[in-house]
């Protein structure tokens, strides 16, 4: 059998798998993608990678930012009859676009810049947005991902992807209907505090481990697409499981957690 222990207090967004005839341990880190790098600094991340032969994530952040961007960019286009203005209308694109100005990304962005984009794409932005209102410090390169990958890439460690950006992309924008994905991103802008809480409660529920308390938070999520992101998602990483290589650091998103303790453990 395989044995799976918390490493320090934070135990519960970090693991070290042990047993099964391993001459040493395999890790298993639950990312969540808008937290503090401090968060991975604090457990000593960088020497655990260093003991280890390959790094495998969601996918390959060392490519070319370009290339990732095209594999990306056709899905995340909504068809011409479901633009933001034509699923919202004229009243509620008007209501909602001061809101989006509060919590867009970058400054000067509009929501009608967006019009062409599915909803899912600016949910993520406006989240984005709202994550760096809370954390002025945060910087949207700086994601536990992208950090992981560069260590790796230091020490020449071996990073296995377990999907194309394209295919995360079909995943996040394709598979929900943009019916759905308009009323998710409706609920935000209907109630920009209460999301913006929910954020700052998910993120204070990461930094403490507290399992719980984020399955709480994520459970709030629309079912269909908590399905998509979560469970959908985990049939496919369990088909990319890894098995050339016994000493392994693995993330993934924290909601992705429950089948990928079994990939690692194979």
């Amino acid at each position: 059998f395989a044995l799976l222990a918390a490493l320090t207090a934070q135990g519960q967004i970090f693991y070290k798998i042990t047993g099964n005839g391993l001459a040493k341990p395999s890790y298993l880190f639950g990312t969540h993608h808008l937290a503090p790098l401090s968060v991975a600094d604090s457990l000593g991340v960088e020497g655990i990678i260093a003991s280890v032969d390959m790094v495998v994530g969601e996918i390959d952040m060392t490519q070319d930012k370009m290339a990732m961007a095209m594999q990306m960019q056709p899905h995340m286009v909504a068809p011409a009859d479901s633009t933001l203005s034509k699923v919202f209308g004229k009243e509620k694109m008007d209501l909602y676009s001061p809101i989006f100005s509060k919590y867009a990304p970058m400054s000067g962005m509009t929501l009608n810049m967006l019009d062409p984009m599915k909803p899912m794409v600016v949910n993520a932005m406006v989240m984005m947005g709202m994550i760096q209102k809370m954390m002025p410090n945060f910087k949207e390169g700086d994601q536990l991902d992208t950090y992981f990958q560069q260590i790796a890439q230091k020490r020449g460690r071996i990073i296995v992807p377990l999907e194309t950006a394209e295919q995360q992309a079909i995943i996040l924008y394709d598979s929900t209907p943009i019916a759905e994905q308009a009323e998710s991103l409706s609920e935000i802008f209907e109630n920009p505090e209460e999301a913006m809480e929910n954020a700052r409660i998910l993120n204070n529920a990461y930094a403490k481990g507290d399992y719980f308390e984020t399955d709480n938070i994520l459970a709030t999520y629309r079912n269909s697409l908590l399905f998509v992101i979560i469970s959908y998602r985990n049939v496919i990483f369990v088909k990319s499981a890894v098995t050339r290589a016994e000493f392994i650091f693995f993330y993934a998103w924290r909601g992705n957690y429950g089948l990928q303790i079994v990939t690692i453990h194979r």
